[in-house]
């Protein structure tokens, strides 16, 4: 089971890892839509942190 929390903005929020091609890992919020479709969409300046564009 997910457990997340609800944020200042009233945005439900799940801790989530992401991994670029090095290997490297960050933990970041990510805001959950209800509307989920199966696709994950990451800011452009978090892939760009990460290097994964």
């Amino acid at each position: 089971m997910i457990h997340g929390v609800v944020n200042q903005s009233c945005e439900a929020t799940i801790p989530l890892v992401i991994i670029n091609e090095k290997k490297q890992t960050k933990l970041i919020d990510a805001v959950i839509d209800t509307g989920y479709t199966g696709y994950l969409s990451l800011y452009q300046n978090t892939k760009k942190r990460q290097q994964m564009i």
